[in-house]
């Protein structure tokens, strides 16, 4: 079966042997470009499927939708402890990735299974914050929006508030003021 037919898991466990034998191959360590350009070289469904590009139908952008396979593959990875990378650094396979036996290796079950317990942790984490940002986004938004408001508001405020007051006479206290507030709570001065 062709790799462009395969589902969006069937399509990253098909990268992660290719990925593997290429660092082994290469002594354990090589960059992000280096690794796709090899896998390439090494196997023609994987050329083809690298070389396809698609149009986003949300904003019409073109991308390739191998680059995005291949990072989760290499995540993948990383989340079961067989390789490391930092954003500037090159991919570097770990000890216990470095002597793997690529061939014995169930990608179904030892990668993609073993991993998706740490996507679901990601992908908590991430709504977890996403949910604190939105509170404190609508929040900060408010502020924001009584802040530019302000200048505006505030003397309409009062130019309501004084209107609704009437002055009083009062024999034992003279001259007061009893108005009430925008809440209908009576306020005697």
């Amino acid at each position: 079966m062709s790799i462009k037919h395969l589902s969006s898991d069937g399509k990253i466990a098909y990268l992660i042997k290719p990925i593997l034998k290429v660092l082994q191959e290469a002594g354990g360590q090589l960059e992000r470009s280096e690794i796709k350009t090899r896998i390439s070289d090494l196997d023609d469904q994987i050329a083809e499927f690298a070389e396809i590009e698609k149009k986003s139908k949300k904003t019409r952008n073109t991308y390739k939708e191998f680059n995005f396979k291949f990072n989760f593959a290499i995540k993948d990875l990383f989340f079961i402890g067989l390789l490391t990378y930092t954003d500037t650094s090159p991919i570097t396979l770990t000890e216990r990735g470095l002597y793997l036996d690529v061939e014995s290796l169930d990608v179904e079950k030892d990668v993609i299974e073993a991993s998706k317990k740490h996507w679901e942790q990601l992908s908590h984490s991430n709504k977890k914050n996403k949910v604190a940002d939105i509170t404190d986004n609508e929040e900060m938004q408010e502020e924001e929006k009584i802040k530019s408001q302000f200048p505006y508001v505030f003397p309409e405020y009062w130019r309501d508030f004084w209107v609704n007051i009437h002055p009083l006479w009062d024999i034992k206290r003279g001259s007061t003021f009893v108005g009430w507030s925008l809440l209908n709570n009576v306020i005697r001065f």
